[in-house]
């Protein structure tokens, strides 16, 4: 008995271990860095957008001008990719848009506003977008900047023009 005694008082001790030095800190969680970094994209040259211009597109007002070129560079803010889709419905179709030009600022802004998105929360695969409602944005677009026209809708608005490949 004196032994199991004994026994139970080395398991006892060897189980609470050494008690911490009252000066060493108590160790402190690692900074809290946010989410991981998005991996970089590559995206076309600004160069390879020239074809709006034929289209009757501006990249947007003076003073917007820089944010727009800077959302093409930049994958996550999804203009790239709607470019793309843009192109389907102007390029590919040999399609421009009469009379005075619309913004491209104006046609992205109209197109997160009717898809329900903001720029905080783009659209970013080609498969989120919707080339009918791309359409629709564009002529919307170009009304604000025809606003006296009789058109009402994205196949009046446009006509026949030749890009250059």
């Amino acid at each position: 008995m004196k032994n199991l005694a004994i026994c139970a008082t080395f398991v006892f001790l060897a189980a609470c271990g050494p008690k911490p030095d009252a000066e060493e800190p108590a160790p402190t969680p690692p900074p809290d860095t946010g989410p991981p970094p998005k991996p970089q994209i590559d995206v076309p040259p600004l160069s390879t957008y020239d074809w709006i211009k034929t289209a009757n597109i501006l990249m947007g007002r003076p003073e917007e001008k820089a944010s727009i070129e800077a959302m093409l560079g930049d994958f996550y803010m999804g203009l790239p990719n709607f470019m793309t889709v843009l192109a389907m419905a102007t390029k590919d179709r040999s399609a421009g848009l009469r009379d005075n030009p619309a913004y491209l600022s104006d046609i992205w802004t109209e197109y997160l506003s009717m898809m329900g998105r903001s720029q905080d929360d783009p659209p970013t695969a080609l498969d989120e977008f919707d080339l009918g409602m791309c359409k629709y944005a564009i002529f919307r677009a170009w009304k604000i900047e025809n606003p006296h026209s009789g058109v009402d809708g994205y196949d009046d608005a446009i006509t026949t023009v030749q890009y250059g490949e």
